[in-house]
């Protein structure tokens, strides 16, 4: 099969072709042959994403979504690959519900997905241990109290669990000082869902972060530190600032904090709320500036869907993902190669990318957008979701 028009490459959206043969991709070039697709002005060829922090319910939690629904969702918006988050019900901070958790993976998952372990203030060695084999050496902790169980409210305490962790391990860290939250707490107002962001400042992130590079970095440099979704330009200098001293570190950042606002709030009330805070425009401003410079090293969605109760009467943080919306929106923000290049980098992996030799792992996307509705998203949560009324790029058709 010949496919012919816009191609997303790392170069750029380039016009051309790209040949598949046996689900590989054998050729990506120049018009040769007659084609036997042709798009569209406005539709382009992008790679399937791949989405490193998702939350995938299940277990006690199938009212909400279920590995099968949950990655059925995350493949209609354009995904071929996830990383689930540990903060389940029952957590998955022991090797036994690891376990489990696997072989639910392994008989519902609509797409390929990885699992972290979590690490708690009840972490010991010997667990973590047993844990590496099923969660791949691969851990994640809370920094403050979010949604769930197994955060941790002290830094010291964080500090000692992250220093059992095994020899080379990957820590993913939700980064929001817990003594900060604490104070702040109070300003959160039901009536006025934009109070958010004073109960969650950007202050705690960059402070939560600040501790973990100053403090926690220097005692274990054999581990592999990743930021989750930053979301301010307090939290991302930061960031920028300690990159220079080290190269294991790497940071998030989530869609729905380049896309969305303070100003949506307003509109979108409770349904845009979520852990940290959508903050004011400035951020997302500088969050996009990082993403085209190559200072943010993934883009992820932290979907985490809940029920229409638990949004509304709960107020429960955390939103349904839209991952291909959004990434061809950022798309058409591009305007150097280098932005394409390390928005694809961060988006999916080189496995994944349109190159020659690789696995056919394609979306038609149409650039032009339509009006998102809640019947578009495979997700109970849809309908609730605050991507609901946004124009944004759309898939067409799926090629895999």
């Amino acid at each position: 099969m010949i496919i012919e028009g816009n191609i997303l490459i790392r170069q750029g959206i380039t016009y051309g072709q790209v040949e598949i043969k046996n689900q590989k991709i054998i050729r990506v070039g120049a018009v040769k042959q007659k084609p036997d697709i042709i798009l569209k002005e406005k539709q382009a060829l992008s790679p399937l994403l791949y989405d490193s922090h998702v939350h995938l319910r299940d277990l006690e939690q199938t009212s909400r979504e279920t590995i099968k629904t949950g990655t059925a969702h995350l493949a209609s918006t354009g995904v071929i690959e996830c990383s689930a988050m540990p903060n389940t019900k029952p957590p998955l901070d022991n090797h036994q519900t690891l376990k489990q958790y696997l072989k639910l993976i392994n008989s519902d998952a609509e797409i390929k997905v990885n699992v972290y372990g979590l690490l708690t203030p009840n972490s010991y060695i010997e667990e973590l241990e047993r844990m590496q084999e099923y969660c791949n050496k691969k851990y994640k902790a809370f920094q403050a109290e979010s949604i769930g169980s197994g955060f941790f409210t002290n830094n010291e305490k964080l500090k000692d669990r992250i220093l059992l962790l095994p020899e080379n391990a990957e820590i993913r860290i939700h980064c929001e000082d817990p003594d900060t939250l604490k104070k702040h707490k109070h300003k959160w107002k039901q009536s006025k869902p934009r109070t958010h962001i004073k109960a969650r400042p950007a202050k705690a992130e960059a402070k939560g972060i600040r501790y973990i590079t100053e403090k926690i970095m220097p005692l274990r440099p054999d581990l592999k530190y990743f930021i989750c979704h930053v979301s301010s330009w307090k939290g991302l200098r930061v960031i920028k600032k300690a990159k220079k001293r080290y190269d294991n570190l790497y940071c998030e950042a989530a869609y729905h904090h380049l896309y969305f606002s303070k100003k949506d709030y307003k509109d979108k009330g409770v349904k845009m709320k979520c852990n940290p805070s959508i903050k004011k425009k400035q951020n997302k401003r500088m969050l996009i500036r990082g993403l085209k410079n190559g200072l943010i090293d993934c883009l992820v969605s932290d979907h985490a869907p809940h029920t229409l109760e638990d949004k509304i009467k709960n107020n429960f943080s955390g939103l349904p993902s839209y991952d291909a919306g959004v990434f061809g929106w950022l798309v058409k923000k591009c305007r150097k190669q280098s932005h394409y290049q390390h928005l694809l980098k961060a988006a999916t992996k080189p496995e994944y990318e349109i190159r020659e030799g690789n696995k056919a792992a394609m979306m038609i996307l149409n650039l032009e957008g339509k009006l998102v509705k809640a019947e578009d998203q495979e997700t109970k949560a849809g309908k609730i979701s605050p991507y609901n009324n946004e124009v944004l790029p759309y898939i067409e058709t799926i090629i895999k």
